[in-house]
């Protein structure tokens, strides 16, 4: 029999877990003005947060163990599991099976080598403008920013054997050569999802737990600017920051052999881009037809799943693409929020914040856009999604601002926040796995620093959008 290794708890991760249980019982005791199980409903979600923030245990296992408390308390098991009875839930389980499609086509890598070399990214400048384009197309296909990372990162690494750049421990001062544009890398994928409505799941998932319903020509409209002009102006800042040295050239025949080891489009690839033209363009034409994302989303997963493709040896292969305990704990992201509607827990909560509450148009963006990132980067991207977006959403329709413009004048910034405090981004902990040189590629004071520089890039591309273009809406 395997003996299981046995990993010391940390200190951070141990007082995180302890935190969590002592925060639920000191808000359930509390001589809180509201019914029993609201106060159950807030202690639990007080918990819950707290937990996925610390990570005690995984979070799928988190969510997993608030699902049970759940039905122990009686709430009705229909709203505990409505993630998975509306089309949100659906894509979100699709959307791991498309992006291993993508890898596993081939269709990714060639995406990425392809236009890295046509675009002849070549010096560090260079392949970060060309890394917007890149990372902005392939999240058309791949809706998944940890999918990205995971195909983008490798192509830096070879790039930067090609640059020959020194290691992390030869830099003396300031921000590596390496880890800007690895860096940048994470910051771009994590931020491509936001520019249309199936680029990233969790879209769904913070529209669901909203209330709202964007359509994908709606949100495209609104979103698309923002996410390519923020892509562009990071990186002219983040090069008259850190000015990478000019003389960190790759030669062109270098980025063209890996071109060429691609080889000719096979037919597999053909069939699979094909089958992903006719989804796009069903997500696309969704208020047309009226067949959601999430169902069309799993008719092409079915598709995917025939032998004939040879993408998937079985069935049990296509179900071992899903993400499950990220399944678990978004489902209980919604049960929370549902019980924290029904119970009146959500008013409450609301009442506390509307000393944050704007009353005005700019004032709500300026607001949305703070608390987004800089709330993120301290309470993590679940709390801000689960719980603040859609009370921030109800007040920017207060307001007679539309449910597009509310909603994604604090999910892109939510996204973005997560990069200031790293730790809190699992896409970014899965990139500092990669390593050059035998050492890891970037250090969390290099994250700090670059994303600081994106924060500004953010808001000035976001104050020019909604002072302007978003007035035509």
């Amino acid at each position: 029999m395997q003996e299981v290794s046995k990993q010391p708890v940390s200190k951070t991760k141990l007082f995180g877990g302890l935190a969590g249980i002592a925060a639920a019982f000191l808000i359930y005791l509390l001589p809180l003005d509201l019914e029993p199980m609201a106060k159950v409903t807030l202690a639990l979600t007080a918990w819950l947060i707290i937990w996925l923030i610390a990570r005690p245990i995984d979070s799928g296992y988190t969510g997993l163990i608030y699902i049970v408390l759940q039905l122990l308390l009686r709430f009705p098991p229909p709203a505990v599991f409505t993630w998975f009875t509306i089309s949100a839930g659906w894509f979100q389980m699709a959307s791991f099976v498309i992006a291993a499609v993508m890898v596993r086509s081939g269709i990714a890598k060639r995406m990425a080598y392809t236009l890295m070399y046509k675009l002849k990214a070549n010096t560090v400048p260079r392949f970060m403008f060309a890394s917007v384009i890149v990372v902005l197309l392939m999240i058309i296909l791949i809706p998944s920013p940890t999918a990205l990372i995971a195909i983008m990162i490798p192509l830096m690494v070879y790039v930067a054997e090609a640059w020959n750049l020194p290691a992390r421990s030869e830099v003396k001062k300031g921000v590596a050569a390496l880890a800007l544009p690895t860096f940048f890398l994470i910051i771009l994928a994590g931020n491509a999802g936001t520019w249309i409505r199936t680029g990233f799941s969790l879209n769904l998932v913070t529209m669901a737990l909203s209330g709202v319903d964007i359509p994908w020509m709606e949100w495209f409209l609104h979103a698309a600017p923002i996410v390519w002009l923020f892509g562009f102006l990071t990186v002219i800042l983040l090069v008259a920051v850190f000015r990478p040295a000019k003389d960190i050239i790759a030669h062109q025949d270098t980025l063209r052999t890996k071109y060429e080891e691609l080889g000719p489009v096979t037919k597999t690839e053909k069939s699979v881009l094909l089958i992903m033209l006719v989804v796009l363009i069903l997500w696309i034409t969704e208020s047309r037809h009226g067949i959601s994302t999430g169902w069309v989303a799993l008719a092409a997963v079915c598709v995917f799943a025939v032998p004939q493709l040879r993408l998937f040896k079985n069935f049990d292969d296509v179900v071992a693409t899903i993400n499950w305990p990220i399944m678990f704990f978004i489902t209980a992201l919604f049960a929370m929020v549902n019980a924290m509607n029904s119970t009146g827990a959500s008013q409450w909560i609301a009442q506390a914040l509307s000393i944050l509450k704007p009353a005005t148009e700019f004032g709500y963006y300026v607001t949305s856009s703070l608390v987004g990132t800089f709330v993120t980067s301290v309470l993590g991207t679940n709390f801000v999604q689960g719980v603040i977006t859609p009370i921030f959403t109800g007040w920017g329709q207060e307001l007679g601002i539309t449910a597009a413009k509310s909603m994604l004048a604090i999910w892109i910034p939510t996204v973005l926040g997560g990069n200031l405090l790293p730790t809190l981004l699992p896409s970014v902990l899965f990139a500092w796995t990669f390593r050059y040189k035998d050492e890891k590629l970037f250090t969390f004071a290099d994250g700090f620093k670059i994303t600081l520089v994106a924060f500004a890039a953010y808001y000035i591309v976001a104050l020019l959008i909604q002072l302007t273009y978003w007035k035509l809406f």
